[in-house]
């Protein structure tokens, strides 16, 4: 790939025109069919619209406010699986919770970054053990909660060697000078 293509791939207008594009992709795939009487979303259209909304749109943040958009996200998600019982959940909700858990694995720093995904995934647990309780199967909540831990690692992992990259790379600069 060109030095032009990465610098373009890079640039934070780039990404976040990209993720409004698949947030938008997203939400008008998951609205359509609550309006439709599709009920993953529960039986409440008005609710379903709302969850459909409330899981895909912040996607669109995921770039800029990682943390905000997986919370958002992640309570949502957690909502249409407990709204869905005893069907199984939209799948979109799932889709961008995976989305989220890695932009904050791989873009959130500082302290934060450390304690609020494990905050985040504490707090979920009540949400999803509810869901559960109200009639959701175990399979449909608990792959939901490992994948957005294993996207968050693999964020992690990604973050980490994006940060070794840039050290060899100036490191390679100076022995050049």
């Amino acid at each position: 790939m060109s030095a032009r293509t990465v610098n373009l791939l890079r640039n934070p207008r780039v990404q976040g025109a990209r993720d409004a594009a698949l947030a938008a992709f997203m939400a008008f795939s998951s609205v359509l069919p609550v309006l439709d009487g599709d009920h993953s979303w529960g039986r409440n259209k008005v609710l379903g619209v709302a969850l459909a909304l409330l899981s895909t749109v912040p996607v669109a943040w995921r770039s800029r406010w990682p943390l905000t958009a997986a919370a958002i996200v992640l309570f949502a998600n957690g909502a249409c699986i407990y709204a869905a019982a005893p069907q199984q959940a939209a799948f979109q909700p799932y889709v961008a919770l995976v989305l989220t858990a890695y932009s904050v694995g791989s873009r959130a720093g500082g302290r934060r970054a450390r304690w609020v995904p494990l905050l985040l995934a504490v707090a979920a647990v009540p949400v999803f053990v509810a869901a559960v309780v109200h009639g959701q199967q175990a399979g449909n909540a608990i792959p939901s909660y490992t994948w957005m831990l294993a996207a968050w690692v693999v964020g992690r992992i990604i973050r980490s060697w994006r940060q070794k990259n840039a050290a060899l790379e100036r490191a390679n600069r100076e022995l050049a000078e």
